[in-house]
């Protein structure tokens, strides 16, 4: 309950009031049991108070003169058509435009959302065939993938063998070998280099039926596979480690 500074006097409650407790607007802001932040507090609003009234009634002239200019105006067209047939001319062509969009109204057009909607539908059609097609084509890159990843693993496998197998063979032409000191010279040139003998071994047919050697399998031919009593060269078609394989059999057996 607010309380002047008067009936506070006379209640004997005289004394400086707290800055906090709310502050009504009613009442004198210069009264002297005021401190001077609620006067401050109190001017302050009373200020924005007579701002905004001010503001308010601004706004409400500036539309009153608004109106009244486009009432004269319109008043002032109305008379221009009235006097002039160009005047009558765009009022009539002018009703029509409004008999004509007040039927657009009430009557709507729903062609054009129906085409849309038909545009629509197709797009999203094409676009499922699309998604189904990449789908499909993705599904055959996974399988093409695992198939080749089984490959490479099989391959990897067969090569690790066939590896061995050459390290096997190694060791056992450099046992074997009796005067052989140029072969296992060249044999021991890359012990870890890719068993890979593409090139070593250049068989071709000569014109008396027999074969022509050269590389380091003809060298072996003429200086060491002698001296193991391995069999003359026949033309054959198989690999040089299966070939080197019966090769040393023979060449086992006989020794």
């Amino acid at each position: 309950m607010f309380l002047s500074g008067a009936q506070r006097k006379a209640l004997g409650l005289a004394g400086k009031r707290k800055v906090g407790r709310p502050i009504a607007y009613c009442g004198d802001p210069n009264s002297p049991d005021l401190t001077s932040a609620e006067r401050r507090r109190i001017m302050r609003r009373i200020a924005n108070r007579e701002s905004a009234r001010r503001v308010r009634a601004r706004r409400l002239d500036l539309l009153d003169d608004m109106a009244k200019r486009a009432k004269e105006m319109e008043e002032a067209n109305a008379r221009g058509w009235q006097t002039s047939a160009p005047g009558k001319a765009q009022q009539r062509s002018l009703f029509w435009c409004l008999c004509l969009i007040r039927q657009a109204d009430a009557e709507p057009d729903l062609a054009p959302d129906h085409l849309q909607a038909k545009e629509m539908e197709e797009a999203n059609a094409r676009l499922l065939e699309r998604l189904a097609s990449v789908e499909s084509k993705h599904s055959a890159v996974l399988s093409e993938a695992q198939a080749l990843d089984s490959d490479l693993r099989a391959k990897s496998a067969l090569n690790e063998e066939l590896q061995a197998q050459v390290r096997q063979l190694r060791v056992s032409l450099l046992q074997k070998g009796k005067n052989g000191d140029v072969a296992k010279t060249l044999l021991r040139s890359s012990p870890d280099s890719d068993c890979s003998f593409t090139g070593v071994a250049d068989l071709t047919h000569t014109s008396g039926g027999g074969m022509q050697t050269g590389g380091l399998f003809g060298y072996l031919q003429d200086i060491a596979l002698p001296q193991l009593d391995a069999p003359q060269l026949e033309p054959m078609e198989q690999s040089f480690s299966e070939f080197l394989k019966v090769e040393f059999a023979h060449g086992g057996g006989a020794a």
